[in-house]
């Protein structure tokens, strides 16, 4: 299932918590939504043989006391986690009415966003999530062709730039780039960019270039 394959961050892999296969050193493990209660049941006791030094958190609606655990153990120093946020109107529209806050202002308040690696996705991001991420020096992982493919859309990367945000690109899955070339990513924020602000060049090469060494530095 697609949600199951491999993250790849410009080189950095998740494994599936449910496979219990012990992470290589840098490796995230990938939270997923896939059995979601089993999975964030199995990450966070602490009598398992696995060493959750990285998570990646694929979902944060499907139990709300999911991400309070998960930022117990990143308080504690047990893990570093990135997490999924802001994908789609529908996520965003469960949190408004379940905390009349925005997955952004969520993390935010649980304390998680000055200490996640970063966050990803970020399609349905407000001038207000981007400026406390900015605030908080949370990075955004931008993930176009995932995004694109599965009709999430992508993030309005040239204003995510003037608001301060640190950004990087990723590829998720590698479903609709199967050969991970992060060249195609970078196209792909180009041109998407331009045509949302209506605008040539509306993300100068340098910034994509530095998105793009910032995955690869982290």
């Amino acid at each position: 299932r697609r949600n199951e394959r491999v993250y790849q961050k410009a080189g950095k892999n998740a494994v599936n918590a449910l496979t219990y296969t012990r992470p290589k050193k840098g490796e995230y493990i990938l939270v997923s939504d896939t059995d979601a209660d089993n999975a964030y049941k199995r990450v966070c006791k602490d009598d398992l043989n696995i060493d959750f030094e990285r998570l990646y958190l694929a979902d944060i609606s499907a139990d709300e006391t999911v991400a309070e655990r998960i930022a117990d153990r990143v308080f504690e120093g047990k893990s570093r986690v990135m997490i999924s946020v802001s994908r789609t109107l529908e996520e965003v529209g469960t949190f408004d009415k379940k905390y009349g806050l925005s997955p952004v202002m969520y993390l935010h308040k649980l304390g998680l966003l000055e200490h996640a690696d970063a966050l990803v996705g970020g399609v349905w991001l407000d001038k207000d999530d981007m400026d406390i991420m900015a605030q908080c020096g949370c990075p955004l992982i931008i993930t176009p062709s995932y995004d694109m493919g599965t009709g999430n859309g992508i993030p309005e990367v040239a204003t995510c730039l003037r608001r301060g945000l640190t950004l990087g690109v990723g590829t998720e899955d590698c479903f609709f780039n199967p050969s991970c070339d992060m060249n195609f990513e970078a196209k792909l924020i180009a041109l998407t960019a331009s045509a949302i602000m209506r605008e040539s060049g509306a993300v100068a090469q340098r910034d994509i270039k530095k998105m793009l060494e910032f995955c690869l530095k982290s």
